[in-house]
């Protein structure tokens, strides 16, 4: 089955804007990418997402409690890449800010300014989706872009722009980015 990218992309952005709770946004995108009877979409509308939230929330609270974002931070990126880990493939992720954001151009976020020590988390349930659509499934490298991406989003975004941790934790007025190193990225506020 083909997918049309820019299709997949706006659908994405439609559901981040969308007041539907994490896992009716979450089971939307599946449903998008594959048909209702479809084994895989079925297992990744399983994937506990709520729970995940509810790690990256805590792990982002103790981040930025203990290595709090320094007052002239114009923007945080949520860097996304894939890493090996006890010899298989997994997704991680990563926290820096910057002084220098530009809405239009990624660049600012290759020369951070603020860099926390325990920048690295990896959330479980990105990874059971990565086990989920196998590379022996001929829709794995698209698949392989989108969902993780709005995996990722759908959770930031309910933290950050949802939650108290807002206003607690982030100076006002900061841009949160979420994105792939080596590509697509979506600002969440």
């Amino acid at each position: 089955m083909g997918y049309d990218h820019d299709a997949s992309w706006e659908r994405l952005e439609t559901l981040l804007k969308s007041k539907k709770k994490n896992k009716e946004k979450w089971s939307d995108l599946v449903d998008y990418h594959f048909s209702k009877e479809d084994a895989i979409g079925l297992s990744l509308k399983d994937i506990n997402i709520e729970k995940d939230v509810e790690e990256l929330r805590d792990w982002i609270t103790k981040l930025f409690r203990t290595e709090p974002i320094p007052p002239n931070t114009d923007a945080i990126w949520i860097g996304v890449f894939k890493a090996t880990y006890e010899n298989r493939e997994i997704y991680a992720s990563y926290c820096i800010g910057s002084t220098q954001y530009t809405e239009s151009n990624i660049e600012w976020a290759t020369e951070p300014t603020y860099m926390p020590e325990n920048r690295y988390f990896v959330i479980d349930g990105v990874n059971e989706l990565l086990s989920i659509i196998n590379d022996s499934d001929d829709r794995f490298a698209f698949l392989d872009w989108i969902l993780p991406l709005g995996y990722y989003c759908f959770i930031l975004s309910d933290i950050v722009v949802q939650c108290t941790l807002y206003n607690d934790l982030l100076p006002d007025g900061i841009h949160i980015v979420c994105g792939y190193d080596e590509g697509d990225y979506i600002e969440l506020t």
